[in-house]
């Protein structure tokens, strides 16, 4: 099993497609942009994580 659930053999497979329909370079530049992305959605999520903790501290202090 790969990620999620999906096979390395689906997923070399949805890549071969990929290649097929955009071409190296515009795949390349997909890529990229999906990194970027995540990387931007992961920071989010750990800014959102430190305010949430930082609340509970706050109301467990007053409490």
């Amino acid at each position: 099993m790969g990620f999620s659930g999906v096979s390395l053999g689906s997923l070399l497979m949805i890549g071969f497609v990929g290649l097929i329909f955009f071409g190296p370079s515009k795949l390349k530049s997909i890529a990229k942009d999906l990194g970027e992305a995540l990387a931007e959605f992961k920071q989010g999520l750990e800014q959102l994580e430190e305010k949430s903790s930082k609340k509970i501290q706050d109301n467990n202090l007053k409490n």
